[in-house]
């Protein structure tokens, strides 16, 4: 059901293919549903998003933002053991 508020309607991408506990109400109005099992994120896709964010931040300051704070959350999510099955394997590209 949540997939059809994610792009072309694609599982959501988490740093593991675990579902969050607990259950989300839609936009529609539709639920409790359960929350969507996402889609790992692959350690090949990170240099993209990371680029990503660094286009972003620089469009946001050519727009007349002074300075622009990434969320430290996302890295500690990857990094974490207890949230990613890859969190060994990203150590190495830190």
């Amino acid at each position: 059901m949540l997939a059809a508020y994610q792009p072309d309607g694609q599982a959501p991408i988490s740093s593991a293919a675990k579902a969050a506990s607990g259950v989300v109400y839609l936009p529609d109005g539709t639920g409790p549903v359960p929350y969507p099992t996402p889609r790992a994120l692959e350690a090949e896709e990170i240099p993209k998003i990371v680029e990503d964010f660094r286009l972003a931040a620089r469009n946001s300051i050519r727009a007349g933002n002074v300075a622009v704070q990434p969320h430290n959350v996302l890295m500690i999510i990857f990094w974490q053991p207890q949230f990613s099955d890859r969190a060994a394997a990203l150590q190495k590209i830190k």
